[in-house]
């Protein structure tokens, strides 16, 4: 037994001396030394060195470097003996501190850094939050240098966290400018003719958002930007901001629904509530029955949300929105829906400010079956000219169908069939009830064309094609000459400030009124104003076929945008009661500096309490499509 035993011990020592053997064979470190363990950087951030003596390092091991918080970053251990990192600036009331753990096989306890950054700087725009209520914020904007041109918007927080722009103002800022150059593009112009729009310099007090959703998480974010190099030049500086709950109130509505076909009409009631209310109608997918409420009342608001904006955009009050989409007592619609199709009609009231104060309330129905008719059609074309017809349609019965003017060549080698199906599948058809007699102005010189009907009931066709053709005689000019007249212009941003939301848009920088006037009897005028390379891209026809295409002013006066220092051509023609233009005018190319701007008050006196023009944006080189387009066919409404 004791020899036993003793072989046991002989074993275990063994077993240790070998043991001991390998790990001296290993080479595992012995020790990891920093030069220090604490270091203390200031606000303004920076790249810094933490110097480190590794002894007996292991072969292909390395160290593990994991700084606690994301504003130390972009760790770098590529230099022996050096672990080098960044430093985000600091804009934070009080200092901060971050560890960064060291490890490395063989050594513990971990080493650490720990990082001490001081108070933070002070934002270079800071914001004042004044009045948050459930439909509109009330803030003032102070950057640090009165001179600096920044942009100041206001986003949801939910989209900004999707992306992360919280964390990263370079993404944000690239969205932004992604954003404005879709719209400049849009409104035939660049990116910075949009951010005019939201660019500021200087204070501003008491700046009010208004059409805000309640109980919703917003962004209100603002940064220095160059417009001339199109970098920014601070951070982005941020505040959120909720806005406040809406009392809820228990409205019950009665829904009436008659369905005949695809013709539908619908008669609501609101129980015991004499308020506001708005109601409308979506396919059925889009708010499915076994949708949760908070997914209800966020469709139905944003639906509401996005008809109130609209309208706001062109400078209606809420009062005006609630008079012109509002509904009280009791609401009637009927109309045409898209056959066997499912739909929810929804309705809910609202307050005084237009904002949704009641849970929606919910009705479903499906549109039926469309079948077909009967219905004949006796066409007319008389009165022909070059560029315009009299086109007369009588149906047989009061159904509904589609009628339209288009060119004969599209259509050479279809069937009936195929044409219907082409222009149902390619056009969103206009739908016509009746009988009418219409002049098709804008046709082509020496072409052929069809007059078209067909039976249409809720997106199906109800009748066979109808059709008559007919040809444009040859081209002639108008017995008359037309021209522009301008004198003074004025400054959009000095008229603003006077008359706050007025006009379409607000990212040009001056207004011009403009006078149509003719030696001759003309019918109808069109103008424009284009920049000069564009002018001399383009020939005299497509000039004039892009005129036709943006319609005739509705009266010999016109207010037109423009932007300063930039080289335009104006254009004009005119049409005769015979539908012949005339000849294309054009003036000499003009350029607008704000100097020569004259008083503002004066448009403001003259043309804006005195008029109800629309003023007419310039077209550019964004345009061209426009330019290029036939315009084969006319939608007869």
């Amino acid at each position: 037994m004791k020899r036993n035993i003793l072989y046991l011990v002989m074993f275990a020592v063994l077993a240790i001396l070998t043991g001991c053997e390998n790990r001296g064979t290993e080479n595992l470190p012995t020790a990891l030394e920093l030069e220090n363990t604490v270091l203390d950087v200031p606000a303004e951030g920076g790249h810094f060195t933490v110097k480190y003596d590794l002894q007996g390092p292991r072969e292909g091991a390395q160290l593990i470097v994991t700084p606690q918080y994301k504003w130390v970053s972009n760790v770098d251990i590529s230099v022996p003996g050096e672990i080098s990192f960044d430093v985000e600036k600091s804009y934070e009331e009080s200092a901060r501190s971050c560890k960064i753990d060291i490890a490395y096989p063989g050594v513990y306890p971990n080493p650490s850094v720990t990082v001490n950054q001081a108070v933070g700087l002070q934002h270079s725009i800071s914001f004042n939050v004044k009045e948050v209520g459930h439909s509109s914020i009330v803030m003032d904007v102070t950057p640090l240098d009165k001179t600096m041109p920044y942009i100041f918007l206001l986003g949801y927080k939910d989209y900004i966290d999707e992306n992360n722009f919280m964390e990263d103002d370079l993404g944000q800022i690239a969205s932004d400018l992604e954003t404005f150059e879709e719209f400049g593009a849009a409104m035939g112009g660049d990116a910075a003719s949009v951010m005019a729009a939201f660019m500021y310099t200087g204070d501003l007090i008491d700046h009010t958002f208004t059409g805000v959703v309640p109980e919703t998480e917003y962004v209100a974010y603002a940064y220095g930007f160059d417009v001339e190099s199109m970098t920014p030049t601070t951070e982005v500086c941020r505040v959120v901001i909720t806005t406040k709950s809406v009392d809820d109130y228990v409205v019950d509505f009665n829904f009436d629904i008659d369905i005949q076909g695809a013709d539908v009409t619908i008669d609501i009631e609101p129980v015991g509530y004499d308020g506001p209310f708005f109601f409308d109608i979506l396919y059925a997918s889009d708010l499915p029955e076994n949708a949760s409420e908070d997914q209800i009342r966020e469709v139905c608001s944003a639906v509401w949300e996005e008809w109130k904006n609209y309208h706001m955009s062109f400078g209606f009050e809420i009062e005006d929105v609630l008079n012109i989409l509002a509904y009280k007592k009791s609401a009637h619609w009927e109309g045409e829906l898209p056959y066997n199709e499912d739909y929810v009609v929804f309705a809910f009231a609202m307050n005084e400010s237009a904002i949704l104060n009641s849970t929606p309330e919910l009705c479903y129905f499906s549109t039926g079956d469309v079948v077909g008719s009967d219905m004949e059609f006796d066409l007319q074309v008389t009165d022909i000219h070059a560029r315009k017809a009299t086109v007369s349609i009588t149906p047989s019965t009061d159904e509904t169908y589609v009628a339209m003017v288009a060119t004969a060549q599209r259509y050479d080698g279809m069937t009936d069939d195929e044409i219907i199906e082409y222009i149902c599948d390619n056009y969103s058809v206009s739908i016509a009830q009746g009988a009418f007699t219409q002049d098709v102005r804008g046709l082509r010189p020496e072409m052929k064309y069809y007059l078209l009907a067909f039976g249409y009931q809720g997106g199906k066709p109800t009748t066979e094609l109808t059709k008559v053709e007919f040809e444009t005689t040859a081209a002639q000019y108008a017995q008359a000459n037309v021209s522009l007249e301008y004198d003074k212009f004025y400054d959009l941003e000095d008229v603003l400030e006077i008359v706050p939301g007025w006009g379409l848009s607000s990212s040009y920088d001056m207004v011009l009124p403009v006078d149509c006037v003719s030696d001759g009897e003309v019918e109808y005028m069109y103008a424009a104003v284009m920049l000069e390379e564009d002018f001399s891209k383009y020939k005299e026809d497509e000039i004039a076929n892009s005129l036709f295409s943006q319609g005739e002013l509705p009266d010999p006066f016109t207010i037109f945008y423009l932007d300063y220092n930039t080289s335009f051509v104006f254009v004009c023609m005119g049409e005769d009661a015979n539908g012949d233009f005339t000849r294309l005018w054009s003036s000499k190319p003009a350029n607008f500096v704000y100097e020569d701007a004259s008083d503002a008050q004066e448009f403001v006196d003259n043309y804006i309490y005195n008029t109800n023009n629309s003023p007419a944006p310039y077209r550019s080189e964004a345009n061209a499509e426009v330019l290029k387009s036939d315009g084969n066919l006319n939608i007869l409404r």
